[in-house]
């Protein structure tokens, strides 16, 4: 009895000693995988990126429809008289708008955009990478 207690404790700690043998780059590599302030500084560059697409569209020829349509309800002695509302009302609107003469302030919002991503670009090397690794550490 003494002895099926000992070996099944023997192999317990065995193999729980072989589940956890992982190496430091291991860690490391998750670490930094999981790491919340770099999934942040990501976040960060894609937004710059979305910030540049948004205002360039903007400065393209915008169309806009807008159309109303009213039924006026007709009967015997009920509702609206015809001769008045001929039968409904009903109208359309279409719109296109091109920014003219704007050249200076698109090229300010475009310098702002890109100092912004220069500000946020300052990261030396490629997340992940062995260089990275030395950087990144203090900012856990």
């Amino acid at each position: 009895m003494r002895r099926k207690n000992f070996l099944a404790i023997v192999l317990f700690l065995t193999f729980s000693c072989l589940a956890n043998a992982q190496s430091l780059d291991f860690y490391l590599k998750k670490g930094l995988e999981n790491s919340p302030l770099l999934k942040e500084f990501n976040n960060q560059l894609l937004s710059g990126a979305l910030d540049s697409l948004l205002t360039s569209t903007t400065y393209k020829p915008q169309i806009n429809h807008v159309s109303q349509a009213l039924y006026a309800p007709v009967g015997k002695n009920l509702g609206y008289d015809e001769a008045i509302t001929n039968g409904g009302n009903f109208s359309a609107l279409v719109n296109l708008v091109q920014p003219l003469l704007n050249k200076r302030i698109k090229e300010g919002q475009f310098r702002d955009i890109s100092l912004s991503n220069q500000a946020i670009g300052g990261f030396p090397h490629k997340i992940g990478s062995p260089l990275c690794i030395p950087l990144c550490l203090p900012l856990w």
